[in-house]
């Protein structure tokens, strides 16, 4: 357990074959798109994969550093506690990730540090499956998970509510409303509230959840004002990327040179 556990998972996030990934996400796409005229992937989507495979191999060398940087530490000891498997400390696993990730979500939109990269995410103009995976090339996620493995959490535990978030998150950027999505609401993330939380006009600051909704509620951030058909996603300050590369790489030359105006 512990940090020992930690790079066990972050093994396993560099091994992971992205690119399998990809061909999912793309697959389930063109699946919904038969099924549903409505549905439609555009430029913009594959883009969005080719993002996602870009950060895919940039994170192993980044992972690499941090990898080396434990061999010649004696860090892999440190926990807090080591809590027993059973399915009390799975529940308490699973509710602490989704907390944790909604905390990430927040300081991805309050410090400048993540929201450079978190701002990958939001500069794109369509709202369809593929938007999940675009996604930036830090992965400061790692971090906030720390405190998973320091409270003694099973490896395992932590992996499959990883997963289950990453799987969620696909769902929730699916661009589809019903009525019985609506009464899911009040404890789940819908694609609706993430759509709103992609709204451009309320500066994405609502709606912060990956699978539940509760801790929107209780900090106050929970917004269901919105129809689908009303919103608008897509960020002001950027304009529309296709290019992988300067999708990463925009928001950091747009505040480098908004920073060299200041001087």
């Amino acid at each position: 357990m512990g940090l020992e556990s930690f790079i066990g998972f972050a093994r396993f996030f560099v091994t992971f074959n992205d690119l399998s990934l990809a061909i999912l996400v793309l697959g389930l796409g063109l699946f919904l798109t038969l099924l549903n005229s409505r549905y439609k992937l555009t430029k913009e989507s594959f883009s969005n994969l080719l993002t996602f495979l870009l950060r895919s191999y940039i994170k192993v060398y980044i992972l690499l550093i941090f990898g080396n940087f434990y061999t010649y530490t004696s860090f892999s000891k440190l926990n807090l506690v080591n809590l027993p498997k059973g399915w009390l400390s799975f529940l308490l696993c699973f509710l602490l990730v989704d907390f944790i990730k909604y905390f990430q979500h927040w300081c991805g939109h309050r410090f400048t540090i993540f929201r450079l990269g978190h701002t990958v995410h939001h500069s794109g103009t369509h709202f369809d499956i593929t938007t999940a995976i675009r996604v930036p090339m830090m992965l400061y996620e790692l971090l906030f998970l720390l405190p998973c493995f320091l409270l003694g959490f099973s490896m395992e535990y932590i992996l499959i509510a990883v997963v289950a978030q990453f799987l969620y998150s696909l769902l929730v950027h699916i661009n589809y409303d019903d009525p019985w999505l609506r009464s899911l609401e009040w404890i789940l993330i819908t694609p609706r509230l993430h759509k709103i939380h992609h709204n451009r006009t309320l500066t994405h600051n609502k709606n912060f959840g990956f699978i539940f909704s509760f801790w929107d509620r209780l900090f106050k951030t929970y917004d269901d004002s919105l129809e689908m058909d009303e919103i608008n996603i897509g960020l002001e300050t950027l304009p529309q990327e296709f290019n992988p590369i300067m999708i990463q790489i925009r928001p950091y030359m747009n505040y480098w040179k908004k920073m060299r105006n200041k001087l």
